[in-house]
């Protein structure tokens, strides 16, 4: 992992738990003994009690700026750059709904991206104070990822990537001028507040003629459509064609499946490898929480060990035996209920098929029988 200049985990806490000072400070503790040294926090706007715009986080749990400062004044002592990461675009699906902001959203019927616009951006540059009078590092990661509505499609990082897979280059869309306005009113913002931009390249790689407007200091952080080892990455190459800063990306899966690391590890060794063959000065393991089950457990934590020692000669074998105890030890502690709760639902009489699967599918412990049985007979593996 050395071999990255930045080696950076990145915490969701803004859609799951909203995870305390202390609990952040031991996660910090940890990475930093795993010779990770840098913490990107994924902060969508409802989750953090702004002073220039507290009501933002009404009727949510939010981190106070203080909490913030507190947390940036450890990691600093402990070598770890705190790297906030706001949505700057799309994700604003709460803060949009808060009274007085309504007008904000690009499309007011289904609240998403913020409406790239001079309003915006002055509650922006508000927010991005508030985020620079706590957290001093250099760098901030902005997002603009995913706008859907902006760009009138359904998804941009899976069915869009299959797209740029296979070579195809999207048709200019209209959204995307508006696109290239919000982000370098965005970088803007930054430089006036002395912090250098970092992004998702998602819509970028799709379009890339964007990538030559964007100001050459902006990092561009790079993830694989759906987070799935593949035998190379392309999109490093395209993003980092206009000369830019890229970073790789790789994806816990605790978003999917509460027991994703056992699924994730050759995902994870492969873009370390890619990363390490172009010579990348950054590598990102994400750990999203879009049900709200992820957690700071053994099996999150061996996955980030694994991640730290991964070689690509090595692709699909955790870093030692200790790592792969532990991370058994963690799948035996959910296998019980996750079987006992997909019987449950199973044994329902009063459920039709079509509401036994979506019923299945809100559940986020909720994995397939045969995959836990898998699982579970290679637990007990030599």
């Amino acid at each position: 992992m050395e071999r990255f200049g930045s080696r950076a985990l990145l915490l969701d806490v803004s859609r799951g738990q909203v995870h305390g000072v202390a609990a952040l400070r031991d996660a910090v503790d940890r990475m930093a003994a795993l010779g990770y040294n840098s913490l990107l926090l994924y902060l969508e706007a409802h989750a953090v009690r702004w002073r220039s715009h507290p009501h933002l986080a009404d009727g949510y749990p939010a981190l106070s700026l203080d909490d913030l400062r507190a947390l940036d004044e450890h990691a600093v002592a402990r070598g770890v750059a705190l790297i906030p990461a706001l949505q700057t675009l799309g994700h604003w699906e709460r803060a949009l709904r808060t009274p007085g902001y309504e007008h904000l959203a690009y499309d007011a019927d289904r609240p998403w991206s913020l409406r790239p616009c001079p309003e915006a951006w002055s509650l922006l540059d508000d927010l991005v104070g508030d985020l620079a009078s706590a957290c001093h590092g250099p760098l901030v990661h902005a997002g603009l990822d995913e706008p859907f509505d902006l760009l009138g499609i359904q998804e941009c990082t899976h069915v869009v990537a299959s797209g740029y897979v296979s070579g195809q280059a999207l048709a200019h869309h209209v959204g995307v001028d508006a696109y290239l306005a919000h982000a370098l009113a965005v970088h803007r913002i930054l430089t006036a507040h002395g912090r250098r931009m970092a992004m998702w390249d998602d819509v970028a790689l799709h379009w890339p003629a964007l990538l030559p407007a964007l100001p050459r200091d902006v990092v561009l952080v790079d993830w694989p459509s759906g987070y799935r080892a593949m035998e190379d990455y392309p999109g490093l190459d395209v993003a980092a064609s206009a000369g830019h800063e890229v970073w790789a990306c790789a994806g816990t899966h605790a978003w999917h499946e509460r027991v994703g690391p056992t699924t994730v590890r050759a995902h994870v060794a492969a873009t370390v490898h890619a990363a390490e063959r172009r010579r990348l000065p950054g590598f990102v393991l994400a750990h999203w929480d879009d049900a709200g089950t992820a957690m700071l457990d053994d099996a999150f934590w061996a996955l980030a060990r694994y991640s730290a020692l991964a070689r690509h000669d090595a692709p699909d074998r955790l870093a030692c035996r200790d790592d792969r105890d532990r991370l058994f030890g963690a799948l035996r502690s959910v296998y019980a209920l996750a079987r006992k709760r997909t019987e449950e639902i199973n044994g329902r009489q009063d459920l039709t098929d079509e509401q036994r699967e979506a019923l299945h599918a809100e559940k986020a412990w909720y994995v397939p029988m045969d995959a836990l049985d898998a699982l579970m007979a290679q637990a007990g593996d030599g």
